[in-house]
């Protein structure tokens, strides 16, 4: 099943996932929200961060590539597609719309 992260929109957790899908999800957002060096007993959990002050192109090139890397680590249920990334000017945050492959069958 084909879904999408908007990092803008956010993600609104559930104790008790509905169903397989919505379970990968919140597994993959958790991961894409939280920073390297975080978690205390799994420094490498979480996103690098070496993209930061990069113009666009390159951040885009390195936060698909961390993404993928992560996922296939730690949440190989899904399988990222496409990644649409923008800045925001006056924050100077970068967003991102991560498309994504959920296999429901594949068991973790």
């Amino acid at each position: 099943m084909r879904c999408t992260i908007d990092s803008k929109k956010g993600l609104i957790f559930k104790i008790v996932p509905e169903n397989t899908v919505e379970e990968v999800l919140q597994n993959v957002f958790m991961i894409l929200s939280t920073l390297e060096n975080e978690v205390p007993l799994s420094r490498k959990f979480g996103m690098s961060g070496e993209y930061y002050g990069k113009p666009l192109p390159i951040v885009e090139t390195l936060l698909f590539a961390d993404i993928c890397q992560l996922l296939e680590k730690y949440e190989p249920r899904a399988v990222p597609v496409d990644i649409t990334i923008s800045e925001d000017p006056m924050t100077a945050a970068i967003n991102y719309i991560l498309e994504l492959e959920v296999n429901e069958d594949e068991v973790s």
